[in-house]
């Protein structure tokens, strides 16, 4: 005979979810922070190293904003995750969006870049480089994005 359905904590009580171990958001708020304490010194080497290229003059405010958004985003988003936080599952998820979409505007940027003025393996390596830095920026978004995220930060609302 199955158990009444309005016991607390009974898996079909839709008043309480059941509890989340945290393994996946906890994942997600560590590389969200990660991913904004790289940004910080990426913006000055983006801004610095290739503000001098022609192709990237026009880019410069852009590449700039992108970064100065992105690293708030990720850095006060992963806090608020690991707190629990709703609006930090949000800003997570906007600050890997932003990460990801950045990473794929610079490399269309530097492969126009590479046919210009590198050669061609600077080029390929400078398209590695963003590659593994676009990977973790999409793991963070995925796991942000997932439900055991969801109802980890939502379990808390009833907690507290």
């Amino acid at each position: 005979m199955p158990p009444p359905v309005g016991v607390v904590g009974h898996p079909n009580d839709r008043r309480h979810p059941a509890s989340a171990s945290g393994g996946v958001p906890m994942t997600a708020a560590v590389l969200a922070v990660l991913g904004g304490l790289a940004a910080i010194p990426a913006c000055v080497l983006v801004v610095v190293l290739l503000g001098s290229q022609r192709i990237l003059a026009s880019f410069h405010p852009l590449l700039f904003a992108e970064f100065g958004v992105q690293a708030p985003f990720l850095l006060i988003g992963g806090i608020q995750l690991y707190r629990r936080k709703q609006q930090g599952r949000w800003l997570t998820l906007v600050g890997s969006a932003a990460a990801v979409v950045q990473g794929v505007v610079l490399a269309v940027i530097l492969v126009q870049v590479k046919d210009n003025t590198l050669t061609a393996g600077a080029g390929w390596i400078i398209l590695g480089v963003l590659a593994v830095l676009i990977a973790p920026a999409v793991v963070t978004l995925v796991l942000a994005a997932l439900k055991p995220t969801e109802r980890w930060v939502r379990v808390s609302l009833f907690e507290s």
